[in-house]
């Protein structure tokens, strides 16, 4: 980053299928918490943005660097204990504190949602993806996503998310009811899934976001979902509703969430 002399800098490579890694990214003493670290990772995910699917950065266990990365919204994925320590022959330190463990971080690349609605061709593999996924017939899913029709609220929509080689990495529905006793409370999101690989970088949570929004670009002012999975719903910003049952008889929490403008 050049900006009347050299601010900071940054190496970047391939790792793996669609990952791309920071290997090193400096900023010059005299200009850090000026902005330029996060200038620079900005760059980084416009100038690859379609290239990669994510961005990774691996760090010594420092919470000056962790933070600075969380705060750009990377999220922590997994680590190597000792890595400091055992391959090198002195110790690294890092703001005072000396360095044990590498501290890995992703951050997802501007996400590819399509509206399935929008692409006919896709659906066939739309509906055997979400198919393998919850072990539902993908002739049950085709018949959802072709029986869209534009400007009817009730209308089913599906969304899938694509990486950077058009596959599908995640995806989820919308739905009148999602297999509960509740009937009133529509419209539901359902089959909400992305890959593992993919997982914890933000993904669902931008996904269920888009989602909101283009429900409220149509007039819908709430949406429900039933789910076990509490902490990531509540963290998502969804309001536990109550207990409705399901239709094998099962107890399951409901949350909702108001629609995004």
């Amino acid at each position: 980053l050049d900006n009347g002399g050299i601010k900071a800098s940054r190496v970047v490579t391939r790792e793996g299928r669609d990952v791309l890694e920071i290997k090193n990214l400096a900023v010059a003493s005299a200009y850090q918490k000026q902005g330029y670290g996060r200038i620079m990772i900005d760059f980084i995910l416009d100038k690859f943005a379609g290239e990669y699917t994510v961005l990774q950065a691996g760090t010594g266990d420092s919470p000056v660097t962790i933070g600075f990365y969380e705060k750009c919204g990377f999220k922590r994925t997994h680590k190597i204990k000792n890595f400091f320590l055992d391959n090198y022959d002195k110790p690294i330190f890092d703001g005072g504190v000396q360095l044990t463990d590498m501290i890995y971080l992703r951050k997802a690349f501007p996400l590819r949602i399509m509206k399935i609605w929008e692409f006919q061709d896709m659906i066939r593999d739309a509906a055997g993806w979400f198919s393998g996924k919850w072990n539902i017939p993908q002739k049950a899913y085709m018949e959802s996503m072709k029986s869209y029709e534009e400007g009817n609220i009730s209308s089913p929509r599906w969304y899938v998310v694509l990486n950077s080689h058009g596959d599908i990495i995640a995806g989820a529905g919308v739905i009148d009811n999602d297999f509960h006793e509740r009937t009133d409370l529509t419209p539901n999101i359902c089959a909400l899934f992305v890959e593992k690989e993919y997982r914890n970088i933000g993904i669902a949570t931008n996904l269920l976001d888009f989602i909101r929004k283009d429900l409220g670009r149509i007039g819908c002012e709430k949406i429900y979902l039933v789910t076990d999975h509490r902490e990531f719903y509540e963290k998502c910003g969804w309001e536990f509703f109550g207990m409705v049952r399901d239709s094998d008889g099962n107890s399951v929490r409901m949350y909702i969430a108001d629609t995004l403008k």
